[in-house]
């Protein structure tokens, strides 16, 4: 826990007080000592939050193609602690965790909404997607995962090329 010293004068200070027990309450008192002796201020009340998984939500899967898709989800609360990493997360089995997954994405920090590019994937496939959060207690993910299958490739290969020629028109 920290502590102030040698700090003279009619200054104000602060203090970050570390290495606290999360859900624990702890009583915190201002003191200055001079010739006279010591005086102390009001007593404050603090309780340490407790730390657990985040919340996050897989909202849709939109624009699937034959080798990707867009993947839209939430993280709607932080769990106490700084959400470091989110995304998605997808297999071909279901329920996709960031340890049997085929691929993930890292799309930004902290709550609210995101969108992930889902890409490398194989065409008329059926993929799972979750979506995760990470804060320092560990990962979380969406409660259910979205299946969806990709699209056919093109029959010409992956272009396709169509000529015109104008010519008269009828009337």
């Amino acid at each position: 826990m920290g502590k102030a010293t040698n700090i003279s004068g009619n200054t104000n200070f602060s203090l970050n007080i570390t290495e606290l027990t999360e859900g624990t309450t702890y009583y915190v008192k201002a003191y200055a000592t001079n010739l006279k002796g010591t005086s102390y201020g009001t007593e404050e009340r603090y309780t340490t939050l407790v730390i657990t998984l985040p919340n996050v939500i897989l909202s849709s899967i939109t624009n699937p193609t034959s080798n990707s898709a867009i993947g839209c989800g939430n993280v709607t609360f932080t769990g106490n602690a700084m959400v470091t990493k989110r995304g998605v997360c997808w297999n071909i089995n279901g329920n996709p965790t960031l340890q049997n997954c085929l691929g993930f994405t890292e799309d930004g920090m902290g709550t609210g909404s995101f969108t992930s590019i889902i890409s490398g994937l194989s065409a008329s496939t059926t993929y799972y997607v979750r979506a995760y959060a990470t804060n320092s207690n560990g990962v979380a993910y969406s409660e259910d995962d979205i299946g969806f299958t990709t699209l056919e490739p093109w029959l010409g290969g992956n272009s396709s090329t169509l000529n015109h020629i104008a010519g008269m028109v009828a009337q």
